[in-house]
This record gives structure tokens, sequence and C-alpha cells, in this order.
């Protein structure tokens, strides 16, 4: 079975740089030919460490990655980028925000 789709929303911030490669081409693998991936993250470099978030005292460290390095980690599993999309931190969040749109090539999907 292959997927149409991959969606990561605010996901790949729970993982190390290292991993990035090993993810991406999981979704790459799963992905039928013409697949998109569609991957949001906090954009920044390092980590940061929450104690508070939604409301609650939390313990939780969040990745933060540049736009680049995850373009770069997503052709170096294949794919092709469609779009890209970075827009400033709102008065609620503290770091800007990216959006990723990614295709496996191929026809279909």
């Amino acid at each position: 079975m292959s997927l149409g789709g991959v969606f990561s929303w605010y996901s790949i911030i729970h993982s190390a740089p290292k991993d990035l490669p090993r993810i991406f081409a999981e979704f790459f693998r799963v992905l039928a030919p013409g697949g998109h991936a569609m991957l949001s993250f906090q954009v920044g470099d390092g980590h940061r460490h929450l104690s508070r978030a939604y409301g609650y005292d939390v313990s939780l460290e969040a990745q933060l990655f540049t736009p680049r390095i995850v373009t770069e980690h997503l052709a170096g599993a294949g794919f092709n980028m469609v779009a890209r999309m970075t827009r400033p931190a709102r008065t609620h969040e503290t770091t800007p925000q990216a959006v990723l749109l990614a295709r496996r090539p191929g026809t279909g999907a």
C-alpha cells in the first residue's frame, strides 16, 4: 500500500537533527510516486525548553530547524520541493514558522 500524502504538522520538532534523514526516507518510502509531504515547524537553530504550554506546566524539549536544513534533508531523501512558506512569529509565538510542501517524483497521486 502507498499513500498519496504525508502530513507532518509540527511533528519533526520532537526529533533530533540526526534523525531527519531516516524520517524523510520513511516518508519517501510510504508515498506513491507523485505523492506529497507537507511539513510545518518552528524556525531557528538548536532547541528550546518549554516549562509551560497550552495553560499547563510541562517539561518539553522542542527542536528548531531552518527551512534550508529541512529542504536539504528532503532533497537528500529524493523529494522535489513544490512550495515553501515562512512567516514571522505572531503575538503568542516566540519563533517564526515554516511550512514546506515536497513531492515524490513520478506520476500518480
